[in-house]
């Protein structure tokens, strides 16, 4: 009560916090596996958890909202006691499941018999060793960020004025837009998860042409992927947010952060780049940075011109986050980078791609589907196979020729 009253100041989170509390020894042994199999380099465990969490959250808030919607009576506030009830029953039945998968696996394959198990008092020792200064970088990123997310509705109400469509926008922002946006970064975000193992092993290893060929691989592969990402909210951003969630504001958003979609997907592949290379202080301190720009800009920019003024705070840090880090990056490892390859060609066949999915809605989306939804699908469909497919084309050209 007290954290949400005086701290959070916002009374309503009182239930939600206390909802939320029987997870947290859940997911820290959920975490634990999930550091055992990214350095086993098995992800099918982990993977399958993310999935049924996922399954099991939407389901869970569907027959709530099924339940409320049938004139049970359920506890307030509505909406967010339904989310917060399906956040933590997926995560309890994600991480029991989970450790079920650990278990059978080590009985399937159990530890040599020759490994000498360390004791207690070295095994935590080693651990702490490693553990501490980890601990310290994320806890102090996850105070700043609190802060951050205290602040944004507190300086949203010296521009609107209002408390609830202050909390209003906020919600639309955090729980709307940036979840679309972060959608395509599930393939960036894998990818960074497996970056860590492999790169921490070829370091140990001294194999700098194997680290160079798979940071280079990794940026292009992220820069494809948020160029793809850019094109689609930016022409479909709007529509799809007042189509999907019946809010403009969403689709205003989701047209606004488009532009972030690149560098928001590299950050998180260079970050892991460098944690694997042992750079874990300099992470932190460039996200320490990242954080103190978007700070700032909610301090400065959001009094005066709004939710624009956090988006743009966003674009900046992402910016200055990408730019620390590639820099940092290019000082330990020379890898492979072709600016035509990674950004020239990807956005022309951005723009082709336009062109084929407008065109296809001129002719075909319109005739084929009354619904609004699926002629939106139906183009970013096109929008996608077309670039894809323009990317294989290429890269197989290349070989060819190559060869």
């Amino acid at each position: 009560d007290e954290i949400s009253i005086y701290f959070l100041r916002e009374k309503s989170c009182v239930i939600c916090l206390k909802l939320m509390s029987p997870i947290l020894p859940f997911s820290a042994l959920r975490s634990c596996i999930h550091g055992y199999y990214m350095g086993m380099k098995k992800t099918m465990i982990p993977a399958s958890g993310q999935l049924m969490e996922q399954l099991v959250r939407v389901t869970v808030i569907w027959l709530l909202a099924n339940a409320q919607l049938s004139g049970i009576s359920m506890p307030e506030p509505k909406t967010a006691s339904l989310a917060v009830i399906g956040m933590a029953t997926g995560e309890i039945v994600a991480t029991l499941y989970t450790f079920a998968g650990y278990r059978l696996s080590l009985k399937k394959k159990p530890m040599a018999s020759w490994y000498e198990v360390p004791s207690n008092r070295k095994l935590l020792s080693s651990m702490l060793h490693h553990a501490i200064p980890l601990t310290g970088n994320k806890l102090s990123l996850t105070i700043i960020s609190s802060l951050e997310s205290i602040l944004i509705p507190a300086m949203l109400r010296f521009y609107y004025q209002d408390q609830t469509l202050s909390l209003e926008m906020y919600g639309v922002l955090t729980g709307m837009s940036l979840p679309f946006v972060f959608f395509p970064a599930t393939l960036t975000n894998s990818l960074s998860m497996m970056l860590l193992p492999a790169i921490s092993e070829a370091a140990a290893l001294k194999n700098e042409k194997q680290i160079g060929q798979t940071t280079g691989k990794s940026i292009h592969f992220c820069l494809v992927i948020g160029i793809l990402a850019l094109f689609t909210f930016f022409l479909y951003g709007k529509e799809l947010g007042s189509t999907i969630f019946h809010n403009e504001s969403a689709g205003d958003f989701l047209f606004m952060l488009a532009f972030l979609c690149p560098f928001l997907y590299l950050s998180s592949t260079c970050t892991s780049i460098l944690n694997g290379l042992g750079q874990t202080k300099d992470t932190f301190f460039y996200h320490l940075l990242s954080l103190l720009v978007r700070i700032l800009f909610i301090v400065g920019a959001v009094p005066q011109i709004g939710i624009k003024g956090y988006l743009w705070g966003l674009l900046a840090a992402y910016l200055l986050l990408v730019f620390l880090e590639i820099r940092k990056i290019l000082l330990l490892a020379a890898f492979p980078f072709h600016p035509e390859k990674s950004i020239l060609i990807p956005v022309l066949l951005g723009v082709l791609s336009a062109v084929f999915a407008h065109m296809g809605e001129f002719y075909l989306g319109k005739i084929l589907f009354d619904n609004r939804l699926f002629r939106l699908g139906f183009c970013c469909m096109i929008l996608a196979v077309t670039y894809l497919s323009g990317l294989l084309l290429l890269h197989r050209r290349t070989k060819k020729t190559s060869e």
